[in-house]
């Protein structure tokens, strides 16, 4: 999905978010907070995952996700990380003959292009 955050002047910027409902926590990653101009809190969290290898997150920051589409907004919890995952998809996708229903409005409509992973919303949010 491509979600709104505002930066520190109020302005929005679109970023691009996973959404897992396996990941019990929300991330973003330094990058992010960075072109965002904020601070996040200094906070030590370790964190597991697949194959219960361990990672640590020395940050923390709260901001406020907006949909892009509609009206939704929600302020959330993101443990801050240097980086989240490689590029997805790993490749872009050929998008000839993926036929999409007409009036659909995606989350992320270059959803196909290979691009980097700037937040994971997870779903405890």
């Amino acid at each position: 999905a491509k979600v709104h955050v505002k930066d520190i002047n109020g302005k929005l910027q679109v970023f691009r978010a996973l959404l897992d409902n396996g990941s019990q926590s929300n991330f973003v990653t330094q990058q992010c907070i960075s072109g965002l101009g904020l601070t996040a809190t200094s906070r030590i969290t370790k964190v597991s995952g697949v194959s219960a290898l361990s990672s640590c997150s020395e940050a923390v920051i709260t901001l406020q996700i907006m949909s892009r589409t509609s009206t939704f907004k929600q302020n959330l919890e993101f443990l801050v990380m240097k980086k989240i995952t490689n590029d997805l998809p790993t490749s872009s996708i050929p998008v000839q003959g993926i036929k999409l229903p007409s009036g659909l409005t995606l989350a992320d409509p270059e959803y196909y292009k290979s691009n980097k992973v700037d937040m994971l919303i997870g779903s405890e949010c």
